[in-house]
């Protein structure tokens, strides 16, 4: 029972933090920055073909 309590403890911790994702005024910047680290870090199909050659 006790494990359960701390699971239970810690979604509602994580869902009040969580929130903060979905309001715009916070939710644009986070995913744009998110989305330009994805970017800059998933190799392009350029950089495949010239390591394969």
């Amino acid at each position: 029972m006790y494990r359960s309590g701390i699971i239970g403890l810690a979604w509602l911790a994580a869902a009040n933090f969580l929130v903060i994702l979905e309001v715009p005024c916070t939710a644009v910047p986070l995913w744009a920055l998110y989305g330009a680290t994805y970017a800059y870090n998933r190799p392009s199909k350029e950089k495949e073909q010239s390591i394969t050659q």
